[in-house]
């Protein structure tokens, strides 16, 4: 199984699906890189793909006026962007 599919496969979203679509799916995927303190996605943006943390961590931050705030942190085999891409919706950032 290559790596991509280990990752779908431990992913809470698509761990449950059928080896074969995951293999369709892992063939869909393209590989990114992204350096440390790089914006990913900015609260505002439409979301055009669903990122998968194979390696490190992401760090969602609430940038309103004067404020920097941390909301939470992502690790290796979690995903995000995965509602606002399959909604074609605006990333909004919220916390309590």
């Amino acid at each position: 199984m290559s790596s991509i599919c280990h990752l779908l496969v431990q992913s809470r979203l698509y761990g449950n699906l059928d080896k074969d679509i995951i293999r369709q799916l892992s063939a869909e995927i393209r590989h990114e890189i992204f350096l440390p303190g790089t914006h990913i996605v900015r609260s505002g943006d439409i979301c055009q793909a669903v990122y998968f943390i194979k390696k490190g961590e992401v760090v969602i931050i609430d940038e309103s006026p004067g404020v920097e705030l941390c909301v939470e942190i992502l690790y290796e085999n979690e995903c995000f962007g995965e509602v606002n891409y399959f909604t074609n919706a605006t990333v909004f950032l919220s916390h309590p």
